[in-house]
């Protein structure tokens, strides 16, 4: 941004901040509090904030009108202290990060459509497998490109990084075990490890007979797995296929076949069958959850990158929310604007084509052009 659309920007931040009912996370002064400001120079943070009463805090925005806001998911004694051995950790919510950069790449829109999947996936996990109420979960699109989840149960509080790592790897399906997984989940009805691994190897096994595999029969090779196993394979796919859509494996079979398949299978890392059944793995940012310590954005805050609303949304109206409509914040006032390269894509219920040029747009979406580097301030129309 140059210095004329920076001040026009902060301008409509603080305008909002303002303006807004700006909520404050419980147990506010326990938490550390960090913040990024509208800078020509270089971007950074500063952070080892506290505040004491929420009317502080939102003094605080208001005069300063920060490009993003964030705060601890940690309690501390002493949330502003400099150094963090000096905080005084006593736990921390559990928090959970789908960003969309790192499931898909694409257009903004698309990449928003893809990471909501992620989403439901998530959730489902959390409540149908892992046994958290929604009444403990708080969902909250992050204003950018993707999702945080926020568990706050007594039974997590204390955690530390090796129990939430256990806990993410099981999302994420890492380090899966297949004589574990399919002794402990016997009921096939159920969404749970052994549903997932085994729908995956008929999924695999069925993409052995399409046109897109590149496995031939004829000779006996299947992405590196050793000969006698490929025989198996082979021999077995089509018993194995009925079998698994049947819901009618005997344990015989799962033992003496399915394991040594499924063994082998997964000592390819990046071959097909672990390709499928990562996909039915909830692809959540590891390390967001296994850090005790972690600053995540603030709901009701505002997005510097997008200057889209950071929202918390209800159970029922996850389905029907669209970011680019609902998260909005600014007013239809129009803005001039001049565009430095093409903009093509949907932004509240308007579809933009447009290439470098002088534009009039409405405040919300000249406020989002500008963060994402788009279009900066003014245009001779």
């Amino acid at each position: 941004m140059n210095r004329e659309t920076l001040e026009f920007t902060r301008e409509c931040f603080r305008n909002y901040y303002t303006n807004s009912n700006i909520l404050s996370p419980v147990s506010m002064e326990k938490r550390e509090w960090g913040f990024i400001f509208f800078d020509l120079d270089a971007v950074h943070m500063r952070r080892h904030i506290a505040f004491l009463r929420a009317e502080e805090f939102r003094s605080y925005l208001k005069n300063l009108a920060p490009a993003h806001v964030y705060y601890s998911t940690a309690y501390y004694g002493s949330p502003d202290a400099p150094q963090m051995k000096d905080k005084n950790w006593s736990g921390a919510d559990l928090v959970f990060d789908l960003d969309a950069d790192h499931i898909k790449r694409g257009s903004y829109e698309e990449m928003l459509l893809r990471v909501k999947e992620e989403l439901f996936k998530l959730l489902s996990m959390l409540t149908d497998e892992l046994g958290f109420s929604k009444k403990e979960i708080e969902i909250v699109f992050s204003g950018g490109r993707g999702y945080h989840i926020h568990i706050r149960n007594a039974a997590v509080y204390r955690w530390g990084s090796s129990e939430r790592r256990e806990l993410i790897d099981y999302i994420c399906g890492t380090g899966l075990e297949p004589s574990a997984v399919l002794k402990f989940q016997s009921d096939f009805k159920e969404n749970n490890w052994k549903n997932r691994m085994l729908d995956s190897l008929m999924e695999y096994l069925v993409w052995l007979d399409g046109p897109d595999s590149k496995q031939a029969e004829s000779s006996k090779s299947i992405e590196g797995v050793p000969k006698k196993i490929v025989e198996k394979i082979l021999e077995k796919k089509d018993f194995l296929i009925e079998k698994i859509s049947l819901g009618e494996l005997s344990e015989k079979v799962i033992d003496n076949d399915v394991k040594t398949i499924l063994n082998a299978l997964l000592t390819k890392k990046d071959g097909n069958f672990q390709k499928i059944l990562n996909e039915r793995a909830a692809r959540a940012d590891e390390p967001v959850t296994t850090d005790t310590k972690r600053l995540i954005r603030l709901p009701s805050s505002l997005h510097g990158g997008t200057g889209l609303q950071v929202m918390k949304l209800e159970w029922d109206k996850i389905q029907e929310f669209r970011p680019l409509t609902d998260a909005t914040a600014f007013e239809d006032r129009e803005v001039r604007v001049e565009l430095i390269k093409p903009f093509s894509g949907t932004f509240s219920d308007n579809s933009y084509d447009i290439k470098k040029g002088p534009y009039r747009v409405s405040e919300s979406m000249a406020v989002f052009l500008f963060c994402r580097g788009y279009a900066e301030l003014g245009g001779s129309i």
